[in-house]
């Protein structure tokens, strides 16, 4: 059964985190492996290649971002009727994972995202979420950022949570996921301006709005740490985060929606950085603050904050 599935790993950093997730998946008989190495600077690839050598190992000399790993990965496949499962190197799969995923995956030609249930941190996390709203993403902004309850940019949870059969929702977790390549090959792979988070919440969104379906198998379980490669990185991560919700702004509601987005996130930090001018201990969150402000103009011109990293190609100079 899992024969025709391929499953790809994007490493940064993970030498201390792959055994799990590689024997997961050998665990579920997954025969065909591929670790994309983001340039780690820890002695991943070698890592992989002396422990795992019947894996492809795919390396990059620089970190080129998750979206365009995977899509690396998944330009060298060839099998139209495989299955192409998205797993995180601080992710693994518990027993049987893989096999109820499919299964959800095979009860109609339509599916073409399953997602499982996620425990992190020792509690299940909504792996299932609806559209985000910009409505809902203002909402957010005017309360600081920290009013979680309206969703935030991500969207709110799909109902009947938590789920005891398959569901339907608008996007999952990019941490584990299960894509149907025939699906892939009609929507399109992940868009590589994204070069870390919502690069998943948009690629969903764009099998949705071609008429396939998302769901979750509550019955597949994943473990996932999260956010183990960003805690490597002595930069703030959600300066990322923030870039990439402006990308999404852009890419996913109207402009005037975008636009107001942009302008809101301009507005709340600049007043936070006032309130903040007063305390010179807030010295470093003030000067984050300032790019935040930046970005939300622009979220191509400031440089990449990750070691060795490369900007998409696509991005102003």
């Amino acid at each position: 059964m899992n024969k025709l599935v391929t499953a790809i790993v994007v490493t940064f950093r993970s030498k201390l985190l792959i055994d799990q997730c590689l024997k997961s998946l050998e665990d579920e008989g997954v025969s065909q492996m591929i670790v994309v190495d983001n340039a780690s600077d820890d002695g991943t690839a070698d890592y992989v290649a002396k422990h795992y050598p019947h894996i492809q190992l795919l390396r990059n000399s620089e970190n080129i971002g998750f979206a365009a790993a995977n899509n690396l990965a998944i330009q060298q496949l060839e099998q139209a009727d495989s299955d192409v499962l998205l797993l995180n190197p601080d992710a693994w799969l518990a027993p049987d994972a893989l096999a109820h995923m499919q299964a959800a995956m095979r009860s109609d030609s339509r599916i073409a995202i399953v997602g499982p249930s996620i425990e992190r941190d020792q509690q299940l996390e909504p792996s299932l979420l609806l559209r985000p709203k910009a409505s809902a993403s203002i909402q957010f902004i005017l309360s600081g950022m920290r009013a979680m309850e309206t969703g935030g940019f991500a969207g709110e949870v799909a109902p009947n949570y938590p789920w005891s059969s398959i569901t339907d929702g608008d996007h999952v977790r990019g941490s584990c996921m299960l894509v149907r390549y025939q699906a892939i090959q009609d929507v399109g792979l992940l868009d590589d301006m994204f070069f870390l988070y919502f690069e998943e919440t948009e690629w969903c969104l764009r099998f949705r709005n071609q008429g396939w379906r998302v769901v979750i198998a509550p019955d597949a379980q994943a473990y996932h740490l999260g956010k183990a490669s960003v805690k490597t990185q002595e930069s703030l991560p959600s300066l990322e985060l923030m870039r990439s919700a402006v990308l999404f702004w852009q890419r996913v509601y109207t402009k005037p929606q975008a636009l107001l987005l942009r302008v809101l996130l301009w507005h709340m930090v600049l007043v936070k950085y006032m309130l903040l001018l007063p305390f010179p201990s807030t010295k470093e969150r003030r000067k984050w603050l300032l790019k935040v402000a930046s970005l939300s103009m622009n979220p191509f011109r400031l440089p990449m904050v990750y070691t060795n990293a490369r900007r998409p190609p696509k991005w102003e100079a």
